[in-house]
């Protein structure tokens, strides 16, 4: 039975069973948050570890986090490559001179810049990419994800067969239109030859 109370106007009724039952429900899921990032052997949701290598939010957001990770890597490995072959073409840093000719070494400076260039950049990665705004980003775009409809393969089939014949039928028109343009600018003497000679 539910306790009714007025309020300090005299007017709303408040149910002090109604309000204990939300607040035992959130405490509930709490408990079960917090049990599920035990099982994981993750740190309580929203805390940070200690630590310069320990992860936000460990365990959540997994799929955007690898990807953005995997987009990261790449793009060190494709800049890193570009400073190398760069100072390579534009440097002579580790050219020595054997017998009065100069010729290239071993390229220990290039690779030593390149490796402290992709050191830093991987370091600046893990710092920015584990940030709680950057983290809480990833993981609601996980959620969203898992809440995406996505198409059968028969739906993909039939779009990806009205797009190309709508291609070929928008190529076949605007052919015919070039053509006529082409065809009036010659008999009015703007063209000097006539298409297809």
């Amino acid at each position: 039975m539910a306790v009714v109370t007025k309020g300090n106007d005299g007017k709303e009724p408040m149910a002090d069973d109604d309000d204990r039952s939300e607040r035992e429900e959130r405490e509930a899921e709490r408990r079960e948050e917090a049990r599920e990032d035990a099982a994981r052997g993750a740190a309580p949701s929203g805390t940070v570890g200690g630590g310069l290598f320990s992860l936000y939010k460990p365990g959540q957001g997994y799929w955007t986090r690898m990807g953005t990770a995997g987009g990261a890597v790449l793009l060190i490995g494709v800049l890193a490559r570009f400073i190398y072959t760069s100072l390579n073409a534009r440097t002579k840093l580790d050219w020595i001179i054997a017998n009065g000719i100069e010729k290239p070494g071993f390229p220990t400076i290039k690779l030593i810049i390149t490796a402290i260039f992709c050191a830093v950049t991987a370091g600046v990665s893990w710092y920015y990419l584990n940030q709680p705004k950057v983290v809480d980003f990833f993981i609601a775009t996980e959620s969203e994800m898992k809440k995406v409809n996505w198409t059968s393969r028969k739906e993909i089939v039939g779009s990806t067969k009205v797009v190309i014949a709508f291609m070929f039928i928008m190529a076949l028109f605007l052919f015919f239109v070039d053509l006529f343009f082409a065809w009036l600018f010659w008999m009015i003497k703007v063209l000097h030859k006539a298409p297809f000679t």
